[in-house]
């Protein structure tokens, strides 16, 4: 495992080949966990932590599923 992360670019780590201690110690939240002023931060730097919703199925995928 490597023992530093990958930077994909300037910003961005590939945080799938962190281990645990690793993200830990890169997003550094400390002992209680971060502080207003820094969620606040994070959140306006990276939007909030939702999935985008799926796309709608077309019409015809919905007529071809119906009829299988």
């Amino acid at each position: 495992m490597p023992t530093e992360p990958i930077r994909v670019s300037a910003e961005t780590f590939a945080w799938h080949s962190l281990s645990p201690e690793q993200t830990i110690q890169q997003l550094d939240p400390g002992e209680n966990g971060i502080s207003e002023p820094e969620a606040a931060l994070r959140l306006g730097k990276f939007g909030e932590n939702r999935l985008k919703p799926p796309k709608p199925k077309s019409a015809v995928m919905r007529i071809l599923r119906a009829i299988q």
